[in-house]
Parts: structure tokens; C-alpha cells; sequence
């Protein structure tokens, strides 16, 4: 998705500075292309020549080097790396480095480029647990804030200096979807997306439930591209192993979902933006009555009773008129048609269908292959990523939203 998108890493002394050998071998591996900046106390920590051999590139780590840059028309390094890049991230942000940002400083590779670069700017800082919250600090990332950088929050957890505290780098992922949003072009600032992803369960017995196989990456991936969009999100999931850098919520039954769903809907309403409901979960659709102890077998069949749930993308007709509503449909024939009528009886905007039983787009997959039905719309999308079909989806949605005002 971000393939020829450019990205220069300004690494600082932190211990945090290994985390910098995993970020360009993942961003590389996206295609994207990077270039690092290193302060002298970073070389000290981590060596040069292994970002070098990952950057495929040379690093830029004296005031004087001069690096060509493809495309630059000066070779004034700072300048040339500064209008070079989509991003710059500084990974870590030491509180000396973190001061000099925010007074304008500029006296090493990376405080310069930073002053140099017009492009979103990231900063992760890290420290010490009483170093990190002491004022000044707060006061000049709050000064970043102001400027426009955009800052991946220190977590708690183990430190180098054998405490546990805040002040531990953000995770992997948190910096990452730092950087995929600064790359991503904002179409959904003004949106408010609710989102529902993976399965609930309806309890037989104190140890059985009626389930099915749903992973949730379908809804969780919707989540992360509307979040790199613009978007507010917040999303209600069954029992999945799954996180994302947005709201979410958890929920176990049909029930619970239904009462998640309504009560974001309304907490979306009253931000005044344009509310979006993507029913992207695979509710349980019966249920039994519930044993309070534990089933016997006994060798002879068990006959349960299965009583519908809780319609959810339908019980939310009650907010047609102010949301767009887009559902799922999840097929093992006739996809069209059945789409077809799941958008007409629950009267939605769009509806993804997808058929389950075609090779590598099931239940659990990375991967998907997907219609998108509406009034005026049907779009095939070939085999391809959940996260490139979210994004192609949402991208629909906002030409939809602009094309027709009943969106």
C-alpha cells in the first residue's frame, strides 16, 4: 500500500535504539524507502553499518557528510533528506533530544533534518520513569504536540534501568501505525466509524457455546485503515486475539454486542461528525436456554432447542436516517443474490459479501476476495489483503458519502 513512500529515521542514544533494526526491515519490507540519521551517541550504542546494510543506504551521521539524494537538487544532506521524506520519525526520543525539538535546536543529523523537514513528524519518546514525567519534559512534548508532531506516548514496562514504570518505548505496532497514518492521505477527518468485528458466543452450559469460526482481522483491519484515514473509531469485538491503537470494546453475546453497538452509535451522534456503522462481526445467529450446570453425556442424543438472537444490523434501522449503515454478507452460494437481499431487507447503504469457500478468503484468512453492493455501485475486488480490501472499501464509502447525499 505504501510501496515508494520515503521515510527518514532519526536515531538518538536511547538504549530503545535496537527497536530501529526491526522498524526499517518492516517498513522496507512494505516498500517503502528509508533513510537514518544517527546522533553520535547512537553510533556509540548501536554501531552505523548495520543500518547501512538495512537502509541500502548511506547514513547520515556528521554536520558536514554530503549524501546524494536521488531527486534532491542540493546536496546540503540535512536540506536534501528534510524535502526527501513523506515522514520523519524520531525513534528513540531521549529528553535531550526532545528539548532540542522543541527550542528549534539544530547542532546533530537528526535535530537538524528535523528543522529541515516540512513533512508529519513523529516523535517516540523514552527515559527513565522520573525523567520522563519530570515538567520540563511534559512541558517541551506538549510544545511537539502544539508544533504539529505527532508523539507515540512512552507505555509502562521494564526499563534499563531495572524498574518498571512508564517511560518503556511505545510498541512496535503503536509506531508503526504512527507512520502508516502520517503516509496515509486523510479522507475521513470529518468521520466517525463504528465498527464490529468477530464472533459472539451463546452459552449451551457452564463449559459449551454455539460459536463460529470468525478471526475479527476482517473488522480489525477496517478499524486500523479508517484510523490511518482520519477517522474516529471505535470497535466492538467477540472473544478474539486481536488489538488495535483505537477504542475498543469487549463483548461476549449477541445481546451484549447489540447494547455496544447502540451506545457508540449515540456517543458517534453526538460529535456532530459523519457516523458510519460497518457490521463487519459474525453475531451467533441462535441461541439455547442455558443449563446452569454442566450437560452429562450419556450416550443418548442431546436435542436443543435454538431460538433466533438479536438481529443487530437490522435493529439499527431505528438510526437510518442519521448514520450509514454498511453491512456483511458471508456466502457459500449465490453471492449476488443473496446480498442483494440482505441489502434490501435491512435497507443498508453498502454490503460487502464474500464467498467462504473459495480459497484463501474464508474465516481466518489475511486475505479476501470481495463485492461491494450498494444502489448505484458493484465493485469486484480481486484477491488481495484485508487491510488493502478495508481500505479500498472506506475510499468507496467517502465517494459514496460525496456522490449522494442520502449517504
Amino acid at each position: 500500500m505504501y510501496k515508494g513512500k520515503k521515510v527518514v529515521i532519526g536515531i538518538t542514544g536511547g538504549i530503545a535504539a535496537y527497536k530501529a533494526f526491526e522498524l526499517i526491515r518492516e517498513l522496507k519490507n512494505e516498500g517503502i524507502d528509508v533513510y537514518a540519521a544517527m546522533t553520535n551517541s547512537a553510533i556509540e550504542l548501536i554501531g552505523y553499518q548495520t543500518i547501512v546494510v538495512l537502509t541500502e543506504h548511506p547514513v547520515f551521521k556528521n554536520l558536514f557528510d554530503r549524501i546524494h539524494i536521488h531527486g534532491s537538487a542540493t546536496d546540503i544532506t540535512h536540506v536534501a533528506l528534510g524535502s526527501w521524506a513523506d515522514c520523519f520519525i524520531v525513534l528513540p526520543a531521549t529528553n535531550h533530544t526532545v528539548s532540542k525539538l522543541a527550542s528549534g535546536a539544530g547542532d546533530d543529523p537528526v535535530s537538524l533534518v528535523a528543522l529541515a523537514s516540512d513533512c508529519p513528524r513523529i516523535v517516540a519518546p523514552t527515559a527513565n520513569s522520573v525523567m520522563y514525567q519530570q515538567k520540563t519534559n511534559r512541558r517541551n512534548l506538549e510544545i511537539l504536540k502544539q508544533d504539529g508532531w505527532i508523539t507515540v506516548e512512552a507505555t509502562e514496562g521494564n526499563l534499563a534501568c531495572n524498574q518498571e514504570g512508564v517511560g518503556h518505548i511505545a510498541s512496535s505496532m503503536a509506531i508503526k501505525e504512527a507512520i502508516y497514518g502520517a503516509l496515509e492521505e486523510k479522507i475521513l477527518n470529518d468521520f466517525y466509524i463504528v465498527v464490529t468485528a468477530g464472533p459472539t458466543r451463546e452459552s449451551i452450559d457452564p463449559v459449551r457455546f454455539i460459536s463460529n469460526p470468525s478471526s475479527g482481522k476482517m473488522g480489525f483491519a477496517i478499524g486500523k485503515m479508517a484510523k490511518r484515514m482520519g477517522a474516529e473509531v471505535s470497535l466492538i469485538h467477540g472473544q478474539v486475539q486481536l488489538s488495535g491503537c483505537f477504542r475498543t470494546t469487549t463483548v461476549a453475546t449477541t445481546s451484549q454486542m447489540k447494547k455496544a453497538v447502540h451506545r457508540e452509535i449515540k456517543t458517534a451522534l453526538a460529535t456532530g461528525k459523519k457516523v458510519v456503522f460497518i457490521s463487519a462481526a459474525a453475531p451467533a445467529d441462535f441461541r439455547s436456554e442455558f443449563s446452569r450446570t454442566k450437560i452429562k453425556k450419556d450416550g443418548n442424543p442431546l436435542l436443543l432447542k435454538l431460538m433466533p438472537t438479536e438481529d443487530i444490523l437490522k435493529s439499527t434501522l431505528l438510526f437510518s436516517d442519521k448514520i450509514v449503515r454498511v453491512g456483511f454478507a458471508a456466502e457459500t452460494g449465490n453471492l449476488a443474490a443473496n446480498a442483494k437481499k440482505k441489502l434490501d431487507d435491512k435497507n443498508l447503504d453498502l454490503i460487502v459479501a464474500n464467498d467462504i469457500t473459495l480459497p484463501g478468503s474464508g474465516f481466518a484468512s489475511d486475505n479476501n476476495i470481495v463485492t461491494i453492493l450498494g444502489k448505484n455501485i458493484d465493485v469486484k475486488l480481486p484477491f488481495m489483503s484485508k487491510e488493502k480490501a478495508a481500505r479500498k472499501l472506506l475510499k468507496i464509502l467517502k465517494e459514496q458519502c460525496g456522490a449522494d447525499h442520502n449517504l
